[in-house]
Order: C-alpha cells, then sequence, then structure tokens
C-alpha cells in the first residue's frame, strides 16, 4: 500500500506503456501462452512505424477487426521485458495484438504503403433517398458533397434513413497491388458497391476499403448507400408532437438538463440537425506491399 501510484506499479513490476504518449489507448488482457492487446490510435493523425510494448514476446500476431487483415506482425525484441512492433494505424483505426511467449509460424501481416499520387474522385454525384423518413427529399446531382441537411432545407433537416450515392470515374494511369477507397467523413454507416461488386460495409472511422487490383476497370460505377441516426427524426418528432415513446411501464427521464421538456420527462426539441450521409473527400489511392 501507499500513496505514489507510479512507484506502486514499479514495485508490483508493472510497467508503463510509453504508446500512451502517442495518442494511443489500450486494454490488456493476460492468457495462457501469452497476452492481448486491444488498442486504438486516438491520435489526429496516422501511426505508421515501430512502437515499443511492455512485454517480452517471441511472436506477435496483428488482428484488424474492420478490415479482416491479420498476420505475423514485425517485431524485435529490445530486452527481457519489452517488445517494439511495427503499426499502421489511421487516426481511429484499432487493432488486436496477440502476443505469444514462444515463436509461432504464420503468414505474415500484409503491411502496405502508398505508391504514387493520390486521386480525389470528383464530378456529378447522383444521390437518391431510398428509404426513411418522416419525407424522402428530393433526389440531387451535385459536384459538392455534403450534409444532406444542408441541401434539402426542409425535408432534409428531418430525414432519418439511407441515401445512395452513385458517380462514375476513371481508373488511375498507374499499377498498383492494391487499391484503397478512402470515403473521409461519413456520417453514419455506408454499404460500397463497386462496378456491381459488394466491397465491405463501413460502421466507423477509418472509412475505408482496400481491394484487389481486379476490381477495377478502365471506367468504374461507384455505389455507396448511406444511412445516419434516427436523432433528426426524433427531434422531428418531438417538434411535431408525434408520440414516439411507446414504452410499456417505464419513464423516459433525460439525461442532460438541456433535454428535459415541461413535463421533467425527454425531449428532443431543441436538437440542432445532425450531420448526416457522405461528406468526403473521396479519394483513391494506389498501394504497393511491402515489408516494415
Amino acid at each position: 500500500m501507499g500513496d505514489d501510484i507510479h512507484q506502486l506499479l514499479y514495485f508490483s513490476e508493472v510497467r508503463r506503456e510509453s504508446m500512451v504518449d502517442k495518442g494511443f489507448e489500450f486494454v490488456k488482457r493476460k492468457t495462457d501462452d501469452g497476452c492481448l492487446y486491444f488498442i486504438v490510435n486516438q491520435a489526429d493523425s496516422a501511426f505508421n512505424g515501430w512502437m515499443p510494448i511492455q512485454t517480452r514476446a517471441g511472436s506477435v500476431a496483428i488482428f484488424n477487426p474492420m478490415s479482416g487483415n491479420h498476420g505475423l506482425a514485425a517485431c524485435r525484441v529490445l530486452d527481457d521485458e519489452s517488445t517494439e512492433v511495427y503499426f499502421q494505424l489511421a487516426e481511429r483505426e484499432s487493432c488486436i495484438l496477440k502476443i505469444f511467449d514462444e515463436k509461432i509460424l504464420a503468414p505474415d501481416y500484409p503491411y502496405t504503403r502508398v505508391k504514387g499520387n493520390i486521386t480525389e474522385i470528383t464530378g456529378e454525384w447522383d444521390i437518391q433517398f431510398l428509404t426513411g423518413g418522416p419525407v424522402l427529399p428530393e433526389d440531387i446531382k451535385t459536384q459538392i458533397l455534403t450534409s444532406w441537411t444542408e441541401l434539402d432545407e426542409e425535408n432534409g433537416r428531418s430525414f432519418s434513413g439511407t441515401a445512395q450515392y452513385i458517380i462514375q470515374f476513371e481508373k488511375p494511369n498507374m499499377k498498383a497491388d492494391l487499391w484503397m477507397l478512402d470515403f473521409g467523413s461519413v456520417y453514419e454507416s455506408a454499404v460500397v458497391s463497386l462496378n456491381g461488386f459488394i466491397l465491405d460495409t463501413l460502421i466507423t472511422a477509418p472509412y475505408r476499403i482496400q481491394f484487389s487490383d481486379v476490381v477495377l476497370q478502365d471506367k468504374n460505377d461507384l455505389e455507396i448507400c448511406v444511412s445516419n441516426l434516427m436523432a433528426n427524426r426524433i427531434a422531428f418528432l418531438d417538434r411535431n408532437n408525434i408520440l414516439w415513446k411507446k414504452f410499456y411501464n417505464i419513464n423516459f427521464p433525460p439525461k442532460n438538463r438541456e433535454n428535459r421538456g415541461p413535463d421533467g420527462l425527454f425531449t428532443a426539441v431543441d436538437w440542432e440537425p445532425q450531420k448526416s450521409g457522405l461528406i468526403g473527400p473521396v479519394k483513391i489511392i494506389p498501394l504497393v506491399r511491402c515489408a516494415n
């Protein structure tokens, strides 16, 4: 027992993880054959380089829960208690590390780097509102991506649902092992199709997809179906006194004072419209496979 937490951790042989100084957050769990880390890059920039972990490792496996990429990480032992691991994590991206006490055999993690110029996909976007309410906004053609709450002053501000964004683009004049589509800002989730083939469903930042060169054609049809949250429609219902809190034997108290109505229960009457849809910018990025 003591008053100095740092001394207590030192005497308990718990070593400080310096990754937090780079904006990383983590959870660590011991296993029978090593340990597990869940790591999130909460910094405002991507990280590409070596990072120490306070665990001696025989091998380190990386699992990316969003892309599905996995394999043995590049790693090097620093001393009896720590190891350096090579990370490639975009801002807000997460990964799981599996630390093995002994060396294991498995395929390497697929590290990549940008090869050539990054191209922004520009032109006329065809935006069609598919499902949702209270009213489907009118279809829009635009060359500027912005929140759909700004595209339709009346219906867009209250709409919660799904909109389809369609554009055509030409394949960049360069070779690459892989390609990445980076969608910039998305509110909140997106199903992405390229040339009629569903690439992936994205539910959180970073809104990026890697795909094979064989999927890309000389001229390409890109389709992104974006769904926002229910906040804007809930605000519409409360502003128009439309009953939606249809619950049995439960109160609906507000968490925050500003959301308290005259009856003491929750209301969203004063909510400002939440950003919705594809805001971008949308970029296509050539990648090459590489070692660390």
